[in-house]
């Protein structure tokens, strides 16, 4: 293994956190001061964009290297508390994620937190130890200790009934949470990986800052309501805009919440995400104590963003706004980065092939992402000159949505949809993405050769855009 690269990786991974919760970008008053330790020695990523913003999708689609039309992971893969896999079953066998890749070769792969691929508390992928965040243990240690925590009766008190505040203060203290449940067990791991004579790869999947907002004290009172302000499309009248949008602001759970409500909201948001930002301390004061900071590469990512007040909405959707697409992601590589921030265009369908080049394994010849390393030694370009994103929507009761397509440049975005709907946005006057331009004159040329690129894309990458069946169409 070349000796500019180092020997362990630990993986840091949230579901559902905006890039701009990252207190070292500056973009809200959100903290989190053990990131920016990660960021003061790494790379930055300000525009990384997830492969789709859904949870199962994009984890699949990261742990892969392949788009989410390739691997078949096209929705969410769901188990409820003590039940089965709802929905899609997971990922097949078939499919080969990255820790299949890397203990063959000699490195030690644990895995703690969520999994959300299928098959939750069984062990998975070649992993030494993997522990879920529904680990079933954890949960009766909760029940013997009296804390009787049912997630389906938070969820149903913070988002799911009548008039509910869609945040609020966790049932669990900080030390009993799913996520200090997460840092605890790979705190154990990365114990044992110490102890260990091969080189490891730690992943560290964390539930938060997913919905429901349930934080704990005293980060529920971390940030002042008062003191949040809108995003600045919280306003957006969605004129222009597609049906799923319309329909999704008419019918959304959160329809309700008056403005002071929506700060209270977000500010519960920004106090999960620095929680959250504590449990990565633990784990970065370990690996220091452990005297292993400067043989660990340290990834930081999440598998999507959240809405978050922008278009009056929040959670993920089935559009391709910024809020949900544009993805947190940090790499520090002992003697490969210094400090900086990448403003240029990156794909998180690249993490694989870059993990692998961290230990010096070549990806697979069906992976479709790049490594990044190359890139941050400057052998070649680092940023691509445009990134992609798709969508397979939902045609259930109540939740029709069409599937959808996206191309993003730095300087444009395009979007198209089954329903023959399409978006294109002038990013650069337009950063808020308020003003649909699909239909102005003025930028047809734009807008067919956007649609030229994103056709190539998918073209080049087996994905053939499934229509919707007419009977399927909603009306109106």
């Amino acid at each position: 293994m070349p000796s500019a690269q180092p020997r362990n990786l630990l993986v840091l991974m949230t579901d559902q956190q905006r890039t701009d919760t990252l207190s070292c970008l500056g973009e809200t008053p959100c903290r989190t001061p053990n990131l920016d330790r990660v960021a003061a020695e790494g790379v930055v990523f300000s525009k990384a964009y997830c492969p789709m913003p859904l949870c199962s999708p994009s984890r699949a689609a990261i742990l892969t290297g392949r788009w989410p039309h390739a691997n078949r992971v096209i929705e969410n893969c769901i188990q409820p508390e003590g039940g089965t896999s709802t929905g899609l079953p997971g990922l097949e066998a078939d499919e080969t994620v990255v820790s299949e890749l890397l203990a063959p070769a000699g490195v030690t792969c644990m895995y703690a937190g969520k999994w959300h691929l299928g098959r939750e508390t069984e062990r998975q992928r070649e992993y030494a130890r993997f522990t879920s965040h529904r680990d079933p243990a954890y949960l009766a240690g909760l029940r013997a200790r009296g804390l009787d925590w049912d997630e389906m009766a938070v969820f149903e008190d913070l988002e799911w009934r009548e008039g509910a505040p869609h945040c609020g203060a966790s049932p669990l203290p900080a030390a009993e949470n799913r996520d200090a449940f997460v840092a605890d067990n790979a705190l154990d791991m990365l114990e044992e990986c110490a102890a260990g004579s091969e080189p490891f790869a730690l992943w560290c999947s964390f539930y938060g800052p997913h919905g429901p907002f349930s934080v704990p004290e005293p980060w529920d009172r971390m940030y002042d309501p008062a003191a949040v302000e809108l995003p600045p499309s919280f306003h957006d009248a969605l004129e222009g805009k597609t049906r799923t949008q319309t329909r999704r602001r008419a019918r959304g759970l959160e329809r309700h919440l008056t403005e002071d409500e929506w700060r209270r909201v977000i500010a519960h948001y920004w106090g999960y995400v620095s929680f959250l930002d504590a449990q990565f301390g633990r784990l970065l004061d370990r690996l220091e104590a452990l005297g292993l900071w400067e043989e660990t590469a340290v990834l930081f990512l999440s598998d999507h963003g959240e809405m978050a007040g922008d278009h009056h909405s929040k959670g993920k959707g089935f559009d391709f706004y910024e809020g949900i697409t544009r993805t947190p992601l940090m790499l520090r590589v002992p003697g490969v980065t210094d400090a900086r921030v990448e403003p240029g265009l990156v794909s998180l369908i690249d993490v694989a092939p870059t993990l692998l080049d961290l230990f010096d394994l070549e990806a697979p010849a069906d992976m479709q992402g790049r490594s990044l390393l190359p890139g941050l030694r400057g052998e070649r370009p680092l940023a691509a000159d445009a990134v992609f994103c798709e969508h397979h929507g939902r045609l259930k009761p109540g939740r029709e949505a069409a599937a959808g397509r996206m191309i993003r440049t730095p300087s444009h975005k395009y979007a198209m949809y089954t329903w023959g709907e399409e978006e294109l946005y002038d990013l650069v006057r337009d950063p808020h993405e308020l003003v649909n331009q699909a239909a102005n004159p003025g930028l047809a040329a734009v807008k067919r050769e956007l649609r030229s690129r994103l056709e190539s894309w998918m073209h080049q990458t087996g994905d053939f855009y499934p229509c919707v069946p007419e009977e399927l169409l909603p009306t109106g």
